[in-house]
């Protein structure tokens, strides 16, 4: 049997509430797994870690340093896809692009 494939969501997140964008992220996680795929979802949002909790979900914190760029973030993002073996890498907006860009290279 093939290994499942493993999606690494970074999401960002200007408040520590869920609101449109983390609810987004929650079903897609949620969604994700029920076919089957490894989730790992990478977030700044405590109460969007909390809902994916009982989920096969992979739930990570991450300060991200407003999500930019830098050494620590990418070191820690690119250990965090050497360790789940990530396939793919979702950034939920423009922010976090330039993070999910320097780990995907």
């Amino acid at each position: 049997m093939p290994k499942p494939r493993s999606i690494l969501l970074c999401h960002f997140a200007g408040q520590p509430t869920l609101r449109g964008s983390e609810r987004i992220a929650q079903v897609l996680a949620l969604q994700l797994t029920q076919r089957g795929y490894q989730v790992v979802l990478w977030t700044n949002n405590p109460a969007l870690l909390e809902s994916v909790k009982e989920s096969p979900c992979i739930g990570l914190s991450g300060a991200f340093d407003a999500c930019k760029a830098t050494p620590a973030n990418t070191r820690q993002g690119i250990e965090i896809a050497d360790r789940y073996q990530v396939d793919l890498i979702h950034a939920n907006s423009g922010v976090a692009v330039a993070l999910c860009a320097a780990i995907a290279k």
